[in-house]
């Protein structure tokens, strides 16, 4: 569906713009005549692919799942959720979903069409709900899970804001002292006529090198931070980041735990679904993005897909999954209780992981606060030694 940007006036006859989904410039002037505001101009934009918040994706399943719940068929569903999205391209990306299941499409179908937004396994766990029937129920297992992530990732969030804080509050305080208050000091020091202090002039020369090339340094940590950040977002530059990253023994144990938690939360998830084992693995380990968890257990799919057991096949991964893991598959596979054991290793893998991202905030917050008092310290003493040498003066 096309994206209009447009210029209008209102029956106070003023002028008025904004942005608006529409067919065509008819249905435009038709949603614009229902806000009481006349077209004069409209011209269609592009819009950027972009990338979709776990949560934007949460508020369109829920409602979805409202409506679907509440008796409103698919396509109708579709189209009112649509209309209440407010990012442009995820706005964009419902309404072309709408349009494509009002065609004749599947639902599965049409968001496989996007898969910058839809993940295979919403995709597939969508492709389950229709084939069985029970796409309404499927819907709220969809949006258990994602509200599940979501809720991590927020406990994740919380637990790295007090550090980041103090790291973003100890660099504020040091560039004032060496940008703003040690210049102040060097007529001081110039007329004194005796030898400064070498802990004093070397101050005065990196004070003198950031103002000189402060901008500079700046800029270049901003563009190294922007490609670092869009260099994310393709595959080669994510998997060079991986490498880096699994060289750090204490992050390597972070990206197990949280690569397992998502991974048997994924199979459960399917499972509950109706999916069969071997497919709900191989989806599963497509959702892990850490290359060296995800290729093992890509491993483990297969051999389950050959006939092994899902317990034997894990015990290839015994670097990141542990004995009581197996074991607790082991009695869900003789239960019939898979899917509730493999929420349970999730739960387990998730609690592994907040109680060590904790560990490594309490150990990262007194360790800045060292760092921060030393270079406060060195700053003062800096600054104050020749004033301590004016009585000699």
């Amino acid at each position: 569906m096309p994206y209009y940007a447009w210029k209008g006036v209102n029956l106070q006859a003023q002028w008025c713009r904004g942005t608006l989904f529409a067919r065509d410039t008819k249905d435009l002037e038709r949603c614009l005549f229902k806000k009481d505001v006349a077209l004069i101009t409209c011209s269609q934009k592009k819009l950027r692919e972009s990338s979709v918040p776990t949560g934007a994706l949460v508020d369109y399943f829920v409602q979805l799942h409202t409506l679907t719940k509440a008796g409103v068929l698919l396509p109708e569903a579709l189209e009112i959720v649509a209309r209440n999205i407010h990012l442009p391209y995820f706005c964009f990306v419902a309404h072309e979903v709408a349009q494509r299941v009002h065609q004749g499409v599947t639902f599965a179908h049409a968001l496989r069409a996007f898969p910058q937004v839809f993940s295979p396994l919403v995709v597939h766990t969508v492709a389950i709900g229709q084939e069985s029937g029970n796409l309404c129920q499927t819907l709220g297992i969809l949006v258990d899970y994602l509200e599940t992530r979501v809720q991590f990732a927020k406990k994740l969030t919380a637990a790295l804001m007090l550090p980041a804080i103090t790291l973003i509050f100890f660099i504020l305080i040091v560039s004032v002292i060496v940008v703003l208050i040690v210049p102040q000091f060097a007529s001081l020091c110039a007329s004194m006529h005796k030898e400064i202090p070498s802990s004093t002039q070397t101050l005065l020369h990196i004070s003198q090198f950031l103002r000189q090339y402060g901008i500079f340094m700046v800029m270049g940590v901003a563009i190294v931070g922007w490609l670092a950040r869009n260099s994310w977002r393709i595959k080669t530059g994510k998997n060079t980041w991986a490498h880096l990253f699994w060289r750090v023994p204490l992050i390597r144990s972070l990206i197990y735990y949280q690569s397992v938690s998502i991974f048997f939360r994924s199979v459960a998830k399917l499972l509950q679904g109706g999916m069969p084992l071997a497919q709900a693995l191989t989806i599963a380990s497509e959702s892990v993005s850490a290359p060296f968890v995800r290729d093992s257990l890509r491993n483990c799919a297969y051999a389950v897909n050959a006939g092994a057991s899902v317990a034997d096949s894990l015990q290839e991964c015994h670097e990141f999954i542990d004995e009581s893991a197996i074991a607790l598959i082991r009695v869900g596979q003789e239960t019939g209780m898979l899917a509730d054991m493999m929420v349970r290793i999730c739960n387990s893998y998730q609690e592994r992981l907040l109680t060590t991202m904790h560990r490594i905030t309490s150990l990262i917050q007194p360790f800045l606060l060292i760092i921060l008092g030393l270079m406060i310290g060195a700053l003062i003493m800096g600054l104050y030694a020749p004033i301590m040498n004016l009585s000699s003066v």
